[in-house]
């Protein structure tokens, strides 16, 4: 059996354990490896403990659209073949490519690239993951949730050709990882939800299970990753945020680029990759996140009232795929608060907050903008989602799991993207904005 593995940046140290545990133990055969960051394909060039068929690193193959011509009719054949339904999602879902991010920090959004080079660039990753695909011949490929023109590409024309997908997925609670056949959706939960969904509840294998999970959430509510979504676990104030000019952190953090600079001027080609963080844009960011950080927002809170009724909308941690491949059409936060909104009762508040991760990215300039929206509140990130929750009327969301929490509260929620519970009762996805209000009037009069 041959597998093709995605091994994505950092993570391709912990992939590459994984490959060499299946060939130890599961009986894999060999293995070929789509690999992005030019310090992660060196890595896996240098090791003995895998010999690698083959290994496509995605910068060399980015690299080459220089000097490639744009075959319009390549393309159409392309976008008939394996388009989704065009080949614009596979360019929208690449923050580097489509924004220029990544490589420099949010709120930065510009395109690095013209049209006829971002055509030239979908091009050459068409030819050489087909004929990536056509030499090595994979029994299947696995990886984590893609994100980007070159994963998104290997996984559609993979599942166009036959070549089972699987890949890792978050579920959205604690402890629990799932593998899925595609990248949107659970399709194990979706063959049991269709297998069982007629049954009586008791009826139901592992209904005891199911009930002792929301009941334990319900009594003790936890995130399923406490580093970036838990503000227990952040430091959200200012002077939390300053700390990095006290002696210790200050030199920490000049040893640290010290060696930044170091592996970007000695690591070979790796200055040229289009991933690469230049050493100046990281200082630059940084430094206007900081001033941001040190102006604060504090000013701009308002007062969590949890007697009088509201609605809850979370903002998002962005660039993410859970927005970018999820999503690519509701990815403006402000117009979806305003139109949320504007679609409740008249008297009822819409409380928004920002993601604990986000917290120094977004400019005053995005929270003036909502509040100037009449009915709502920004609250303070310190604040718990799940204390909001708990006597929301009703919890919006674009794709965050800040939605399948509610539901596992059993409030009704409105989703604006593909994710995971869009199947759960209490859910409702809009695919226009022009359903709003339609929608917050049902969730709202109907029982969940």
């Amino acid at each position: 059996m041959k597998g093709c593995f995605i091994l994505q940046r950092r993570f391709a140290v912990l992939g590459h354990e994984m490959v060499r545990l299946l060939m130890e133990r599961h009986g894999l055969t060999q293995a070929c490896a789509y690999v992005q960051t030019r310090e992660s394909y060196l890595y896996l060039k240098n090791q003995n403990d895998v010999a690698y068929s083959a290994l496509l690193l995605d910068e060399d193959v980015h690299a080459t659209y220089k000097n490639e011509n744009v075959d319009i009719g390549y393309l159409e054949t392309i976008e008939r073949e394996y388009g989704i339904p065009t080949l614009w999602q596979y360019l929208n879902a690449d923050r580097v490519i489509r924004s220029g991010q990544l490589v420099r920090e949010y709120p930065h959004d510009t395109c690095p690239y013209t049209h006829e080079e971002m055509l030239a660039i979908i091009q050459v990753y068409a030819k050489n993951i087909i004929a990536f695909l056509d030499k090595e011949k994979p029994d299947f490929v696995f990886g984590p949730q893609v994100a980007g023109v070159g994963t998104l590409l290997l996984s559609h024309i993979a599942q166009k050709r036959g070549i089972k997908t699987l890949f890792v997925m978050n579920s959205g609670l604690e402890m629990i990882t799932c593998v899925s056949e595609r990248y949107n959706c659970l399709t194990g939960a979706n063959e049991i939800f269709e297998r069982d969904a007629k049954l009586p509840l008791e009826s139901v294998p592992r209904y005891a299970d199911a009930r002792a999970l929301v009941q334990s959430f319900r009594a003790k509510p936890t995130t399923y990753s406490r580093a970036n979504d838990n503000p227990l676990y952040r430091s959200l104030h200012r002077s939390d945020q300053l700390r990095f000019l006290l002696p210790s952190q200050f030199l920490r953090s000049i040893s640290w680029y010290v060696k930044m600079v170091w592996v970007w001027m000695a690591t070979p080609g790796l200055k040229h990759d289009y991933t690469t963080v230049h050493p100046w844009w990281y200082v630059w960011d940084r430094l206007k996140r900081k001033v941001r950080v040190a102006r604060g927002f504090d000013d701009l809170y308002g007062v969590f009232n949890k007697e009088k009724p509201y609605a809850f909308l979370a903002l998002h941690f962005l660039p993410e795929l859970a927005l970018l491949v999820h999503a690519p059409f509701a990815q403006n936060e402000v117009e979806n608060a305003r139109n949320l909104a504007q679609s409740l009762r008249v008297g009822m508040k819409l409380y928004v907050k920002e993601h604990p991760a986000m917290v120094g990215y977004r400019t005053r300039a995005f929270y003036r903008a909502l509040l100037q929206i009449p009915n709502i509140v920004l609250l303070p990130p310190q604040i718990r989602a799940t204390d909001i929750i708990r006597n929301a009327s009703l919890v919006a969301t674009i794709t965050g799991m800040v939605g399948l929490e509610a539901s596992l509260f059993g409030k009704p929620v409105i989703t604006m993207g593909n994710v995971l519970f869009n199947r759960f009762s209490n859910v409702r996805r809009i695919h226009a904005q022009d359903d709003l209000p339609s929608v917050v009037k049902e969730l709202l009069t109907t029982p969940t």
